[in-house]
């Protein structure tokens, strides 16, 4: 974010590198190659932005996880 990218990209290209890294790890030793670790990792970003979007709405409710609110 220093060089001026913007929050998202930054958020997207380590969660990029991380499933692939992830991947190879999986995948190379195991001789598998399904991409299912990948797949699980990128899938985690739209879970965010949801996540994100609901504590957002839900904030003064009970809906809430008393943990997760800042107070």
């Amino acid at each position: 974010m220093r060089s001026g990218i913007s929050k998202e990209v930054a958020v997207f290209v380590s969660f990029f590198v991380s499933a692939v890294l992830h991947e190879l790890v999986v995948a190379v030793p195991c001789r598998i190659l399904k991409f299912w670790a990948f797949l699980g990792i990128m899938l985690q970003i739209p879970l965010i932005t949801l996540t994100s979007c609901l504590k957002s709405k839900f904030r003064d409710t009970m809906v809430s996880h008393p943990f997760l609110v800042s107070y």
